[in-house]
Order: C-alpha cells, then structure tokens, then sequence
C-alpha cells in the first residue's frame, strides 16, 4: 500500500482514569478487514489499555485505518 491515512475513532470507551506512574499496556487486535469500490483497503483495530494490577480496562477504543495502493 502506497497511502496510510488515520480515519478516526468508531468507538472511545474511557473507564478508568490512569495515574501518574501508572504501569499500562495497550492490546491491538485487526478487526476487521474490507476491500472497498475505490480500490482502498479499510481495516478497523480494536484497542484496549490496561493498568497493571487492576482488572478492569482503562479504555477501549476501535480506530480505523484506511490504505490506498501504489
């Protein structure tokens, strides 16, 4: 692919505030994948923070990618 282009956010989850010092983990897993008319490719990831020692996520949140190709 020739062109990368951030599309945006499709969902924001913010649950939990994060501290200062805090020790987090962000988790990225390819969604979903469509081959659109124009040629391009769009790819939605989901996206999960995490602070270790606490359970629950911190946020989650599905971004969407578009690709041109060359």
């Amino acid at each position: 692919m020739k062109l990368n282009l951030n599309d945006g956010f499709d969902k924001v989850l913010s649950i939990m505030l994060l501290k200062v010092g805090s020790f987090i983990r962000l988790k990225s897993k390819i969604a979903q994948v469509t081959l659109r008319d124009d040629g391009s490719v769009l790819v939605r990831i989901e996206r999960a923070i995490e602070i270790k020692g606490i359970e629950k996520l911190a946020m989650y949140a599905e971004t969407l990618s578009l690709m041109y190709p060359a």
